[in-house]
């Protein structure tokens, strides 16, 4: 043991060598049998150093994590693991407040796993041991250990499992829950003055009274039914409960007293959430002391938590139709809102120092939705529950609060700025019914003229020609305006414009970054469907605002935007601007934007370099690549030369990510290189025929986020330059299909994976790969039957459909019969056909429905029996399957709104497409227009040659099946065949 303790301590020596020699042979020691008892008796000595003992305290934790559910080498033995769980609990009763923590955390990852079935001892010694100590260390540690245990009731999904742990666990705990928290109770007044005592107190009600919503959060246990008057009157007196002893000098964070209210709440909003009629009888005793408790909290950042849950806890009383008596009258009403509301709603001087200090975190809560529990969300959320049963009553009240709140900024802007603010957000609160992030309002109070409001109110200060005069305010009406973008007619919004791009120039963080966000989102209005007609999906309807609006504020549009990206404000790139940026190139007309190429590129290049030196913000790095990509698109769509010309100026930064290994950025280029490729109008050059061996090499596919976008690049050499690749080097096909053997076998490319290999069968001739067929069925089946996957399944038609409209049944049948375990027709009978109904994509369902014809006319085993009563009209069905059931289209618009997903919902993703870079959709079959009408016609040619064969087989396809049938007669008409 001594070993042990010198070797702990050597792990915080200052000497680096020292440190790593200890770690070592301490990780080499972790993984021995025994080792986790003697680090416990190392922790039990009274004579080991406090940082000896805590650095054991954390090694015994991180063994427990790492072996007691995943232990193939039995590093913890069963009679090990049984000496833990029958001391642990004790030995965390004996040392201090840092090793007790970790023990307890050792407890829950424990306890996670055997509590409480393989446990039973842990419980009944918990409480025990509460009952035997007046040592507040030991009974908030126990109760800390308790209360993390307990913490699996909440937001799970109940099942009878569940409900056996949670009996058993009531059975052990709901007495002693309440004997302890009457007990702590009995001790606030006769230590009232004893500010150390009452913090240990309040901690340890804390954690009980997060106990009491674990355990009551499932169902409403009858033992805590029986007892809620004695539970409730110990939460009242909480609530009202005040002592200078325990008032904090700290503004910021909260103090004992407002974390135990803020708990006692959450247990009152679950109780009224879930078991409204069993709590009923105290709902008013509560509305009021909450009432109350709102009245009388100062707004100082502490009491904040505290605050929000009280808001939420009022806002479920009033929009309840069974409480809403309580809050009926009108003197009720417009307290509520003068004196609840309205102070809640003002913006505090923390909050303008975000504004000046930290606009990003300001605008991450004001127009990203981050406050969902900040005062103001909630005070929002109050008037919107006022509205549900008191509409009128309420609007008329904020209407009159919010005009004395203008008249009085008007009095003195520049002192009473923070009024116009507080009427504004209070407008917002109460005339927005329904709200998205992403696509505005789509519906308001009827009794708010929002119009008329933005044009006696919000109109003059947003077109006030200081752009930097009351930026706050400035900001408030640019969110105005973007929330209600959608009610706004055209012609004022026209008229706004102009005055957005001036806004550009405002040196306040926030209100560029706002006007920015404005003009982005102006230009995805769409037009609203009519009213009575069926709703059409929002990227079916035009645009309300076109390169026609666009145009005359283009030039400074983009000359403010490219000010803000150069000027790279506080070290931070700014993601908004980058947006509109890119919202701009993709709304101009391209002729307009292909002009402006040299200089709007060069602008691009110079932010580009500075990213590579410094990748941080990864929605800028989104938006700036997809600016780039959407400048390809429009500038080489008037003049497809450009593409070289783009090849030559981008090169050099997409050497230095390629060079740097930029893992932030090579995902991007390598999609920008796909789409120039693409571009290309002649054959591909020198430059990229040297960079393609390259791409096939192993070091490149180690990043696993570089995979989608390296397949794209692949897929348009493919498409470019097949034969001069693959098809002229038999080892660097190997390499494309060594790649295949890779992205198979995870489970997250295998659809890129036969994508890889449909850019091969769809560019080469057979002849070029029909000798790897054999070995890529015997991967790609051996996969399937291993992950019983239906999108396995799907991924894997999709290409054995591109190889067989392509080229026909007869290699795909050879290469899978070469195997001897195989058989095409039980592939084709119970994967190719079943999945057929399950594909989605438009272009991969026509190219389906065209393999499944081939099918049809080009195996003649399936037209003889007893194939041609079973498997041949299961065939024939399901390509009818397909043309009665299309798959919604996805065009670029309907891609390019999902952009705002990343922006407003955050960007978690280790790879995302550039809408832009996408130079088509891929069509494996683009020279056959439509696909019923090959279907029909293919049919009518194999019918001439073998007469008398398809009728009989068609009709017995059809036989009981009258829409199929109707389907097929249209078809035949449409196309003018006869089927003989």
């Amino acid at each position: 043991m001594g070993d042990v303790a010198t070797l702990l301590g050597n792990t915080l020596s200052p000497v680096a060598e020292t440190r790593r020699a200890a770690e070592k042979t301490l990780d080499q020691m972790t993984a021995q049998p025994g080792f986790a008892v003697q680090m416990l008796g190392l922790l039990e000595a009274q004579n080991a150093p406090p940082g000896v003992q805590q650095a054991g305290s954390v090694y015994f934790k991180n063994l427990v994590k790492r072996y007691w559910d995943d232990d193939p080498n039995g590093v913890l033995a069963p009679t090990e693991r049984e000496q833990i769980k029958n001391n642990l609990l004790t030995l965390m009763c004996q040392v201090n407040r840092q090793v007790q923590a970790q023990l307890g955390e050792s407890i829950r990852i424990i306890g996670k796993s055997d509590f409480p079935n393989n446990w039973k001892t842990l419980l009944p010694d918990l409480t025990q041991k509460l009952g035997a100590t007046e040592d507040f260390t030991i009974i908030i540690g126990l109760l800390e250990t308790a209360n993390t245990l307990f913490k699996m009731f909440r937001d799970e999904k109940a099942s009878d499992e569940l409900f056996l742990k949670l009996k058993y666990c009531l059975e052990e705990f709901q007495k002693p829950l309440l004997v302890f928290f009457k007990s702590c109770m009995g001790m606030i007044e006769p230590n009232g003055s004893n500010p150390a005592m009452l913090t240990n107190i309040f901690t340890a009600l804390r954690l009980l009274t997060r106990i009491w919503y674990s355990l009551n959060w499932q169902e409403l246990p009858e033992f805590f039914e029986d007892h809620m008057t004695e539970w409730m009157q110990e939460f009242h007196k909480l609530l009202v409960f005040e002592s200078k002893a325990l008032e904090s000098d700290d503004d910021e964070q909260p103090g004992k007293v407002e974390l135990v209210q803020q708990a006692v709440i959450e247990n009152l909003k679950l109780y009224f959430t879930k078991y409204e009629e069993d709590f009923a009888q105290h709902v008013q005793q509560f509305a009021i002391t909450t009432w109350h408790l709102l009245n009388k909290t100062p707004m100082l950042a502490r009491y904040d938590g505290l605050v929000t849950s009280a808001l939420q806890f009022l806002a479920q009383l009033i929009g309840n139709v069974r409480q809403k008596q309580l809050f009926a009258q009108q003197s009720t009403l417009q307290e509520i809102i003068e004196k609840i509301v309205v102070p809640n709603l003002r913006l505090r001087e923390s909050d303008y120092e975000t504004f000046e200090d930290n606009p990003i975190e300001y605008i991450r809560r004001d127009i990203e939705g981050s406050d969902s529990e900040t005062r103001r969300r909630m005070a929002c959320d109050l008037v919107r529950a006022m509205c549900r049963h008191f509409d009128q009553e309420t609007t008329k009240l904020c209407e009159t609060v919010v005009t004395a709140l203008v008249n009085e900024y008007r009095s003195n802007p520049s002192q009473n700025w923070y009024q116009m603010d507080t009427a504004i957000t209070l407008m917002l609160a109460v005339a927005v019914r329904r709200h998205s992030l992403v696509g505005g309002v789509s519906e308001v109070n009827p009794n708010i003229n929002v119009n008329e409001f933005f044009s006696q109110l919000i109109l003059p200060e947003l077109t006030s020609s200081n752009v930097d005069s009351q930026p706050v305010v400035k900001a408030d009406v640019i969110k105005f305006f973007a929330t209600f973008r959608n009610q706004m007619p055209k012609e004022m919004v026209v008229q706004i414009l102009p005055q957005l791009v001036a806004l550009l120039k405002a040196s306040s963080f926030v209100v560029h970054t706002y006007a920015a966000q404005a003009i982005d989102r102006i230009f995805m209005i769409r037009e609203q469907p009519q009213a009575g007609a069926t709703t059409t999906p929002s990227s079916r309807r035009k645009f309300v605002y076109t390169a026609e609006d666009l145009t005359p504020v283009l030039a400074p549009a983009m000359t403010n935007l490219f000010a803000i990206l150069e000027s790279y404000e506080g070290g931070f790139e700014n993601e908004y601007v980058a947006k509109a940026v890119m919202r701009i190139i993709t709304k101009a007309q391209p002729a307009t934007i292909a002009q402006a190429t040299d200089g709007v590129l060069d602008k691009l290049n110079t932010v580009l370099g500075r990213v590579c030196a410094n990748p941080q913000n990864p929605k800028f790095i989104h938006f700036l690549c997809e600016s780039i990509a959407a400048l390809i698109r429009s500038a080489c769509s008037v003049n497809p030369q450009y593409a070289e010309e783009f090849e030559k100026r981008l090169m050099p930064p997409f050497q230095v990510v390629l060079q740097q290994e930029i893992s932030e950025l090579t995902p991007y280029v390598f999609q920008i290189l796909a789409q120039l490729l693409e571009l290309r109008p002649s054959k591909i050059s020198q430059g990229y025929l040297s960079l393609f061996p390259p791409l096939l090499h192993p070091d490149n596919w180690r990043n696993v986020g570089n995979h989608p976008a390296l397949v794209r690049l692949l897929e348009a050499y493919m498409r470019k330059a097949a034969a001069e690749t693959v098809g002229a080097n038999p080892k660097q096909l190997e390499g494309m299909l060594g790649i295949f053997h890779l992205l198979l076998s995870q489970k997250s490319t295998v659809d890129i994976a036969f994508r890889l290999l449909i850019g091969i069968v769809e560019f080469l001739p057979p002849e070029a790969y029909r000798g790897y067929l054999p070995k890529i069925f015997e991967l790609s089946f051996t996969a399937l039957r291993q992950s019983n996957s239906k999108d396995f399944a799907l991924s894997l038609t999709n290409f054995i459909s591109v190889m067989v409209g392509k080229h026909g049944v007869q290699d795909v049948q050879q290469g899978m019969q070469s195997l001897g375990g195989l058989n095409f027709n039980d592939y084709l009978a119970n994967v190719w056909v079943p999945s057929s109904k399950a594909i989605k994509g438009v272009t991969d369902r026509k190219a389906c429905a065209v393999a499944l014809t081939r099918v049809v006319v080009e195996a003649p085993e399936l037209r003889t029996p007893p194939l041609s009563t079973s498997l041949w009209p299961n065939v024939f069905v399901a390509v009818l399957h397909i043309f009665e059931a299309p798959a919604p289209t996805v065009d670029l618009e309907s891609q390019e709104e999902q952009l705002d997903q990343i922006s407003e919902t955050g960007y978690a993703s280790s790879f995302s497409k550039l809408v832009h870079g996408q130079t088509e959709i891929r069509d494996s079959f683009k020279e056959i227009e439509n696909p019923k009408l090959f279907f029909v016609r293919k049919i009518a040619e194999a019918s001439q040659a073998t007469p008398n064969v398809f009728p009989n087989l068609i009709q017995n396809a059809l036989n009981g099946k009258p829409n199929f049938a109707t389907c097929f007669q249209n078809i035949t008409q449409e196309a003018q065949v006869n089927i003989v």
